[in-house]
This record gives structure tokens, C-alpha cells and sequence, in this order.
């Protein structure tokens, strides 16, 4: 999965990815054990995904693996690698204008999370997007 990863351009996730197995081996006594199956997923969630850039990895104190993308403009979505193949996401926008973000989070086989995200990330960019232009406070 590491020498996969590497060829297809996630080295960072490799990288990472063959930190967490280590800790697996280890049993490093100052972290939760990783769960095997997690890193694994995580590499076969990121090797069709060559548009993506390399998240930002960790994980839960469960020892599930975590991973991490955010964007120039403090935008950012995560998911976790759960045994079932599901994996729960969350997102968080500052496209929401005025002021405010948007969030969405969910759970959904983890084939199916880039969509839930996109989906989340093309509203923010369509017709009916808030646009922080409406929100000045004139005083009367």
C-alpha cells in the first residue's frame, strides 16, 4: 500500500501511513494502538483519488485513522476510517457570508464521502451561494 501510495503521488500519506503501522508493531506505549485495518483503508481510499492533495493524518484515541484537508481559505473536511467501510465526515466552510460558516457532517460508506463533501462545497459555489454583499449594516 506504502510503494502504491508513493507512485501515485501521496507521499506525505505514505509517509504517514507507514508511521501508523509501525505504531501497530510497536505498541508505542505513549499512544493508542492503531487499529489494523484503518491505515489500510486510508490507502485504499486515497490511491483513486490522484486529485486530491495529501491529508493532514492522525488518530482517534479509539485508533482509528484520521484524515485531514483544508483549504487557503480555512475551509476544511475530515473523515474517519471505520471497520464497517463507513466512514463519518464532516466539513466546515467560511463561505457562508456575513460572518458566519457552514457545516455539514455525516456518515456514508467511504466511497461515497467525497460526494457528501462536494456536494456541500458546489452549493457554496452555486447561484444560491450567500454572498457577503448583502450583509453591510447601514446605520439609519
Amino acid at each position: 500500500m506504502v510503494a502504491s501510495l508513493l507512485l501515485t503521488g501521496f507521499r506525505a500519506a505514505a509517509n504517514r501511513i507507514r508511521d501508523l503501522d509501525g505504531m501497530t508493531m510497536d505498541g508505542a506505549p505513549d499512544e493508542p494502538p492503531i487499529a489494523l485495518h484503518s491505515p489500510r483503508e486510508l490507502a485504499l481510499f486515497l490511491l483513486p483519488q490522484r486529485q486530491l492533495a495529501d491529508p493532514e493524518i492522525g488518530h482517534s484515541p479509539d485508533g482509528l485513522v484520521l484524515a485531514e484537508w483544508t483549504s487557503p481559505r480555512r475551509d476544511a473536511s475530515g473523515m474517519e476510517l471505520l471497520p464497517d467501510g463507513a466512514g463519518p465526515f464532516a466539513a466546515v466552510s467560511a463561505a457562508g457570508g456575513c460572518g458566519t460558516t457552514l457545516q455539514v457532517q455525516g456518515r456514508v460508506p467511504k466511497d461515497h464521502v467525497l460526494d457528501a463533501v462536494r456536494a456541500f462545497t458546489a452549493a457554496l459555489d452555486g447561484p444560491y451561494a450567500p454572498h457577503s454583499a448583502g450583509c453591510s449594516r447601514e446605520k439609519n
